[in-house]
């Protein structure tokens, strides 16, 4: 498989790792915020540990969110840097819109999820994630638009060393 250049099933493959690792950092959390609230440990070097551990579980929203804009914008950069043909866009609008079609029903699911009773701590952690995931649907035709108009300026402008 020399030269492979990708294929969709990468694409899963990603996908798989990134939802799983979000179901487990929301785990972590929900059990941190139970033993947290406990006075198991109340000795002075937990109380140290406490401390660090809320620095770090206040930095998950900043990491989640920064990765979730940054895995929306790469398609738009590599749109301006690989030249493609103006067909695409229509391929892209297409997928784009069971792209969305489908980030309506994660958004269902994300609402029933983090309003559980359990999970309500993690929405209050998490306040960038929850934005971003509570208006998926809109920040995904924001970014559908950006990537056709990246797409066709790509080839308007020879992108990609045509």
């Amino acid at each position: 498989m020399r030269n492979k250049k990708g294929s969709i099933q990468d694409f899963f493959f990603v996908m798989v790792i990134f939802v799983i690792a979000i179901m487990m950092i929301g785990l972590m959390m929900l059990v941190w915020s139970k033993v947290r609230v406990s006075n198991i440990y109340d000795t002075p070097t937990a109380q140290v540990v406490r401390g660090g551990t809320d620095r770090l579980n206040n930095s998950w929203d900043t990491i989640f969110f920064t990765f979730g804009i940054l895995i929306m914008l790469t398609p738009i950069l590599a749109a301006f840097l690989v030249g493609a043909h103006p067909a695409f866009i229509w391929i892209a609008v297409i997928v784009g819109i069971f792209v969305i079609f489908f980030s309506v029903i994660m958004n269902n699911v994300w609402d029933t999820y983090i309003k559980n009773g359990s999970m309500a701590v993690a929405a209050v952690q998490l306040p960038k994630v929850t934005f971003l995931m509570t208006n998926l649907p809109i920040v995904l035709t924001v970014m559908l638009g950006l990537l056709c108009v990246a797409m066709f300026f790509g080839f308007r402008f020879g992108a990609g060393g045509r």
